[in-house]
């Protein structure tokens, strides 16, 4: 496909545990050449005032050539799931640090404004695991690569959902994302699009709409088709991170 290429979840100094500025974030995009961020600010502390301000900002970073969307990634009231609300205008206050039991109210919410909702770092806590089957089967799409939990390699769990969902005939976007905290953090790992978005909800659709592909470096992957071999080059991938990290606890003690 060739089109523009953008990154998915990023975090800026309206989240709590960040301090890079928004417009360092497009610095950043024109640095490395893409044409638009999806801004996923956590909810943690984030109140309606400041998502206010996070909204006005990023929407003023605008330009000709960059599309800077605000969205938010809730958080459940333990932090161990994280949803991203992708195209969605209100920040729901009471839902900032969301009871579990209260998740398919989220997902109904997002739903019921246009939006779309994307299940986080699934690895990260064993979240996919947490998740009731009849919640998880309300997450619109999963991220099956994520750049700060997964680091080298995709989700193999996000992978199998995103097959189990395609077999049973309602496939679900597949996408990958940066969790990017500080400049950094930065890894060629995003989505490309057929064409610039004209808008959050052209960007937005394009996603829901599977009209796009995932990129790592110079590799394009259509992760939402995703088969058998993915699922093993995730298994390798996680049982080496998963190594690289029980030796660095032991190097620490």
């Amino acid at each position: 496909m060739s089109g523009v290429r953008g990154i998915v979840h990023v975090h800026s100094d309206f989240s709590f545990d960040c301090s890079t500025p928004l417009a360092r974030i497009k610095d950043l995009a024109r640095e490395k050449g893409l044409s638009f961020v999806v801004q996923t600010e956590h909810s943690n502390e984030l109140t309606a005032a400041a998502h206010r301000r996070f909204v006005d900002e990023a929407r003023a970073l605008r330009d000709d050539a960059f599309l800077m969307m605000p969205a938010v990634e809730y958080a459940t009231a333990d932090n161990r799931i994280h949803v991203l609300a992708l195209g969605v205008e209100p920040f729901w206050e009471d839902l900032r640090l969301c009871p579990p039991e209260r998740l398919g109210e989220l997902l109904d919410r997002i739903r019921d404004a246009g939006g779309v909702s994307v299940l986080a770092h699934p690895e990260r806590a064993n979240a996919i695991e947490r998740l009731a089957p009849e919640v998880l089967d309300r997450i619109d799409a999963v991220e099956v690569w994520n750049g700060k939990t997964d680091r080298v390699g995709p989700s193999p769990r996000a992978l199998l959902e995103i097959i189990r969902r395609r077999r049973g005939g309602r496939p679900a976007p597949a996408l990958v994302g940066l969790d990017l905290h500080r400049v950094a953090d930065y890894r060629p790992v995003g989505i490309r699009v057929e064409r610039r978005p004209e808008s959050e909800r052209d960007l937005v659709e394009m996603i829901r709409g599977f009209r796009y592909e995932c990129f790592i470096g110079p590799l394009s992957w259509d992760a939402s088709s995703c088969g058998g071999a993915s699922v093993v080059a995730g298994r390798l991938s996680k049982a080496a991170l998963d190594l690289a990290r029980a030796a660095k606890r032991r190097l620490r003690r």
